[in-house]
């Protein structure tokens, strides 16, 4: 029991005159050990009023303890398996620390562990969002029947962080192409372009330079989205979710909304696409967690600070590289495409898309266009590219495949005005390259006569 500061100033008075600690016992009726606890606490610690906070024996190491409990936690052992490494356990940690020389209890041992086990929990600061400032996008994945057939579906989410509005998008794939469908989708429905678009180190996104991992490079795919539609291109730091933490929690919400409604199969993914439309609309209807009103009235605010959008959307395509051969075909999806016989052994640029491919000379010209085939070992010819090889070799030419892939009105010129003979056609067509497709059928008006009867000197003083 303490006494009050007064006995134990008159205390040390009484043992500085020369009492004895009986005589200091009996004249201030406390116990005779008193008088001795006081001078060994003066001797101790300078003071002779005691404490108020309780010692403890291990105060004077915590704080070795506590680094060396904390260097053990993020040591690693090896297991049987040598390229194999676990966390030491709780047991082995506390022997390593006996052996070091520290005399700790166990249960003491567990409380500061506990400590430090809490200390080293990820935390991350807390992000200021601007309204209409950026916008956070990130894939998530699941598992679902569609039609009767289990299929793997990412789910493209966007949200704005300032009001926690979110937009989600089913496909198959987690490529360039849905990535773009779903942007494309996503602004439309905003009427307006974000100022940035915040996501993570994506592979469609970014060019990792191992020598400079830090340099911001974009792909082509997200150079030509952003340059179209003028927003600027952010990425996360690598394990900071924090920094797009708020559309994380969008897929999360989506996700668990998808299981929660045990929706377990659908026939189409359009169906899915609805569902998710009309689950993310209840969403944004509902309040935001922090401020005094709904995400869809927040984000009818942000919406002011978007870009309009273009008078045009962006056209999606790939590029890749091909070499041509010498027969003057490049190889594509198990087709060949006919081009220009000057590029024999040179290499071309080809972009496309699910529809169209274009051929790329090197000072980005397009040098042809086809229609993409869904077919397999065809052969697809422009007869303007063979001209040199119908008048050098005509034989058979009717039996070709440049004349299968002839237009109409080019068969009629050649069975009809050249009198199905190869080098006059050969000839005429040397006349009508870098010409309008529609020139032959104009003069054919111009002289009030069909094309099935022209005859080539017609065409030839036409031409002139």
């Amino acid at each position: 029991m303490q006494l009050e500061k007064e006995k134990y100033t008159k205390i040390h008075e009484l043992i500085i005159d020369g009492y004895s600690y009986r005589e200091i016992s009996n004249e201030m009726d406390i116990s005779k050990n008193t008088p001795g606890a006081l001078i060994k606490r003066f001797r101790n610690t300078g003071s002779i009023y005691p404490s108020i906070n309780r010692a403890s024996i291990y105060d004077p190491i915590i704080n070795e303890l506590r680094e060396r409990i904390s260097l053990y936690l993020l040591t690693r052992r090896r297991t049987y398996n040598s390229w194999k490494k676990q966390k030491l356990s709780s047991d082995e940690i506390y022997e390593l620390i006996k052996a070091d020389g520290y005399q700790v209890s166990k249960t003491k041992f567990k409380e500061l562990l506990r400590y430090e086990k809490n200390s080293l929990k990820e935390s991350y600061l807390n992000i200021i969002h601007l309204p209409g400032e950026k916008v956070q996008f990130d894939w998530g994945k699941i598992t679902l029947t569609i039609n009767g057939t289990d299929k793997r579906l990412f789910i493209a989410v966007f949200t704005l962080p300032f009001s926690n509005y979110r937009k989600a998008y089913v496909y198959e794939n987690e490529n360039g192409y849905s990535f773009t469908k779903a942007f494309k989708e996503f602004i439309k429905d905003m009427d307006g372009v974000p100022p940035i678009l915040l996501t993570d180190n994506m592979k469609i996104a970014r060019i990792i330079n191992r020598k400079n991992h830090k340099e911001k490079i974009l792909t082509k795919l997200f150079s030509d989205l952003s340059r179209h539609y003028g927003f600027e291109v952010e990425f996360c730091n690598p394990r900071c979710p924090n920094e797009k933490g708020s559309v994380e929690n969008g897929v999360k919400v989506i996700k668990s909304e998808i299981l929660s409604s045990h929706l377990n199969s659908c026939n189409t993914i359009e169906e899915l696409n609805t569902f998710i439309s009309d689950t993310c609309e209840r969403l944004n209807n509902d309040k935001h967690y922090r401020k005094n009103d709904t995400c869809t009235n927040l984000m009818k605010h942000e919406m002011k600070c978007f870009k309009p959008l273009p008078k045009s959307p962006y056209i999606y395509y790939e590029e890749s590289t091909r070499i041509v051969s010498n027969k003057g075909e490049i190889s594509f999806k198990n087709n060949k495409y006919g081009v220009p016989s000057y590029l024999k052994g040179e290499k071309v640029n080809i972009r496309y898309n699910k529809t169209l491919i274009y051929i790329i000379s090197k000072d980005n010209k397009i040098i042809s266009k086809y229609n993409l085939s869904d077919k397999k070992h065809n052969r697809y010819h422009r007869i303007w590219y063979s001209i040199r090889k119908l008048l050098e070799k005509p034989d058979g030419f009717i039996h070709s495949e440049e004349y299968s892939d002839l237009p109409k009105w080019m068969k009629i010129i050649f069975q009809n005005a050249c009198q199905g003979n190869p080098i006059t056609f050969g000839n005429l067509l040397y006349k009508l390259h870098g010409k309008p497709k529609d020139l032959i059928s104009k003069l054919a008006r111009r002289k009030n006569t069909s094309i099935y009867l022209l005859k080539i000197e017609q065409i030839y003083v036409m031409l002139e």
